[in-house]
């Protein structure tokens, strides 16, 4: 019964172990401003075209 308690224990650590990393590694992707800069997903006109002087229109503009 020791063994199993033993065994139980170290999967619990081992899986709070791996959330943790996970959980760190969505906080940088979250918190990282080179993905907001990349896209609108809204669709809303954010007032900085990427290519050219004048927004492009798309479906959802109209």
């Amino acid at each position: 019964m020791l063994f199993s308690k033993k065994n139980k224990l170290e999967k619990q650590r081992s899986t709070r172990r791996k959330i943790k990393h996970i959980s760190e590694e969505i906080a940088k992707i979250w918190n990282s401003e080179e993905d907001t800069k990349q896209f609108d997903a809204e669709g809303w006109y954010t007032g900085n075209p990427m290519d050219s002087d004048v927004p492009v229109q798309d479906a959802d503009d109209l």
